[in-house]
């Protein structure tokens, strides 16, 4: 579902984020010039593949081109179900990260959401790249409880870490502070972040397969 209630300090444009992105490929040799690049014209391309209109109003949101901020007041299950102790980004490895923020109640995290993250998880399982999936709750506090983790880690087959994020104060208009931080726009939500830290990618809708085969020549 789409959080229209929350402004964002770090709004940047499309266009502009397309120039930061190709300004940053064109210094950063680490990971190859060239299939860099290429990456970072498929992820933007596809990324906007399937906007419709109602999205544009949505274009400016998310932090791409950004360092990706810390996962913070968020409590956790690991793989196997189990309470955790707050996961870091660097626990989710060097390479590329992919977070999915979700609601349990959200009808488009199930038809689009989850399957998609289950794609991105079997495709690029044997490419050490770090994934997490984050309740991120808005709204409906008393359905999207901390229990809809497992239930929904086990109804995916997802193997990875979970997490569940609620606002600290109760006002209705109060957002979890991972949604502040990542200036993500509701639920379903996709952040792609790069080894170097950055946001490369983030939105409601991702494309599975374009991004398995930009990222599998590009990870370990």
């Amino acid at each position: 579902m789409v959080d229209r209630r929350r402004p964002c300090g770090q709004r940047q444009s499309a266009s502009r984020l397309q120039n930061e992105r190709y300004q940053r490929a064109s210094s950063n040799r680490n990971y190859g010039l060239d299939l860099w690049d290429t990456f970072l014209s498929r992820i933007y391309l596809l990324w906007h593949k399937g906007a419709s209109p109602l999205m544009e109003n949505f274009m400016e949101m998310g932090i791409a081109g950004l360092p990706a901020p810390q996962l913070e007041h968020v409590r956790w299950i690991d793989e196997s179900g189990d309470e955790r102790s707050p996961l870091t980004l660097a626990e989710l490895g060097q390479g590329f990260r992919i977070l999915y923020f979700f609601q349990d109640w959200c009808a488009a995290c199930h038809s689009h959401g989850f399957p998609t993250f289950a794609a991105l998880a079997n495709g690029l399982r044997d490419k050490e790249v770090g994934l997490a999936a984050i309740q991120t709750v808005f709204e409906g506090s008393e359905v999207n409880t901390f229990s809809r983790l497992r239930e929904n880690q086990l109804r995916y087959g997802l193997r990875v870490p979970f997490g569940h994020a609620v606002a600290v104060s109760a006002s209705r208009k109060a957002v979890p502070a991972i949604m502040e931080a990542y200036c993500s726009g509701g639920t379903p939500w996709f952040v792609v972040i790069a080894p170097d830290g950055r946001v490369v990618c983030d939105g409601f809708l991702l494309a599975a397969d374009s991004l398995i085969q930009a990222l599998r020549p590009l990870a370990n």
